[in-house]
């Protein structure tokens, strides 16, 4: 095995003789840290509680050699490095005392009561810079041991000492054998390897833009979180129209004239399955049409579908088209599944990166799922772009009032003429709303995975309700919209000077 050398900056002058880590040494703390995660995920909270009390004390107790050892290792004055080592120790007792306040939810649902656990994921890949490492390996390993998860950190090859030391202070702490693992070798390699490994759940990453991309691109082929930090920025180039025409068409918009009306899934994504069949992707196709053209006989609206029949269309494309057409509103209709088959009722959503409450982050997850169908052959599925996902929300944010006045009109309608459960209106990431460059809402008509919701459903008299009851919601939207259009392009009043 090659070694490393760890210098001190300040003199240039060797401090140690390391070995360096490569991909076989990479793979097997990752299995030492499998092999330790159902033991460590079963010792009780208060019992993790303690033993990370037990690893702040042994930071206070050794506070003056790991602030030596930091100061020769990174270059930076005693004072900072102690100022440092004394937050590291805060942070072990703060997350000793949270441990056992990590607290699920509960949901009400009709019947009964939905609840939900937090649950350790498994092995983290902890990825930290040069320049903080002690500091940020705490705030790192902190929450990821409360939780319940086992470790693998990879510090810089330039600064690993003190993270090394953390190592050993946890063993002596009594944290079992394998649930803090470091690994000190070339971020390329190493850091590469514990980003595509398939046994690491998640990677919490700090560093540089480039290294970065790398870690999310990495991430994106596999099904797993990822966490960036310092800094948590995206900066855009963003430019505002600046010809006079251009400015004019944005402050005063026309009435609303063209509506796109998406139906969820299709083809060979047949969406939600009722209890003797009834198929979403059928059922909010055949509403869809109904909405359709009641709008355009009743409020001479021009309706463009993003299917007219039983394909597949990507979430993408979806809101592409609505963009190509111009449209001024986009509606997706969805039908809803629960493992609970008494929940019943309608909701709608607009879309927001921060949900609601996990029962939104549940329902978007189960639309979003429709992602891996469209992946190509030959290509891993569970690929997300999370800077696209980034860009969506931006996008949506100058329609996000819009979005929810239109999400609020259409949804009281719907309530009110149906006489039907009403499950409010929420924000979550769809990802079918992303990218629309106006209004957009999804709505949820109703539960096919309830039997009697089922049976209305498949009724073509309910149909024709609930396509009325979108139709009054869109209509009062209109008049609210055309009128706000008409004071708009108003001259402003003169008042005469006494």
């Amino acid at each position: 095995m090659s070694t490393l050398t760890v210098l001190n900056p300040a003199t240039e002058e060797p401090l140690v003789e390391l070995p360096e880590a490569g991909v076989e040494e990479a793979n097997r703390a990752v299995a030492a840290a499998k092999s330790s995660f159902p033991g460590w995920r079963a010792v009780a909270p208060a019992d993790r509680g303690r033993l990370l009390r037990r690893l702040a004390t042994l930071v206070e107790e050794n506070r003056e050699e790991l602030a030596l050892l930091e100061t020769r290792n990174v270059g930076k004055p005693i004072g900072d490095s102690r100022g440092e080592v004394g937050m590291v120790a805060d942070v072990f007792h703060f997350y000793a005392g949270a441990v056992d306040k990590h607290h699920g939810e509960t949901i009400p649902v009709a019947g009964g009561v939905d609840f939900t656990l937090r649950e350790p994921l498994g092995v983290v890949g902890l990825i930290v810079p040069w320049n903080f490492p002690i500091a940020i390996s705490s705030w790192k390993l902190g929450p990821a041991l409360a939780c319940g998860n086992t470790v693998v950190l990879k510090p810089a090859e330039l600064t690993p000492l003190t993270a090394q030391r953390l190592g050993e202070l946890a063993l002596e702490a009594g944290l079992p054998e394998g649930v803090v693992n470091v690994v000190v070798g070339p971020g390329r390699i190493v850091g590469q390897r514990l980003v595509e490994h398939p046994d690491v759940a998640k990677i919490g990453f700090t560093g540089s833009t480039e290294v970065g991309r790398k870690v999310m691109e990495g991430a994106a082929g596999t099904i797993r979180t990822s966490t960036l930090a310092d800094p948590p920025r995206l900066v855009l180039d963003v430019a505002r129209p600046t010809e006079p025409a251009a400015r004019e068409g944005r402050e005063q918009r026309g009435p609303l004239k063209m509506i796109v009306l998406d139906a969820g899934h299709g083809g060979h994504d047949s969406g939600a399955l009722g209890p003797t069949g009834l198929m979403e992707k059928d059922l909010v196709l055949d509403v869809t049409r109904r909405v359709a053209k009641l709008v355009e006989e009743r409020l001479g609206i021009k309706v463009r579908l993003t299917r007219d029949a039983d394909h597949f269309v990507t979430l993408r494309d979806r809101t592409s088209f609505a963009n190509r057409e111009r449209a001024d509103l986009f509606v997706s209709i969805h039908a809803n599944a629960h493992r609970e088959t008494a929940a019943d009722g309608v909701e709608t959503y607009f879309l927001s990166s921060e949900a609601t409450d996990s029962a939104a982050r549940q329902v978007a997850a189960l639309e979003n799922g429709v992602v891996q169908l469209e992946q190509p052959s030959g290509r891993p599925s569970g690929q997300v772009d999370i800077v696209r996902a980034i860009l969506w929300d931006l996008a949506q944010s100058e329609f996000q009032t819009e979005s929810s006045r239109l999400a609020e009109v259409v949804h009281d309608s719907m309530t009110q003429s149906l006489r039907i459960s009403n499950r409010g209106v929420k924000q979550a990431g769809f990802y079918v709303l992303g990218g629309a460059a106006m209004p957009a809402i999804l709505i949820e008509i109703g539960f096919v995975t309830n039997p009697r919701e089922e049976r209305r459903l498949k009724e073509t008299k309910y149909r024709d309700e609930i396509a009325r009851a979108i139709l009054a919601g869109l209509a009062e939207y209109k008049r609210a919209w055309d009128q706000r259009a008409r004071a708009a392009a108003e001259p402003p009043s003169m008042t005469r000077a006494r």
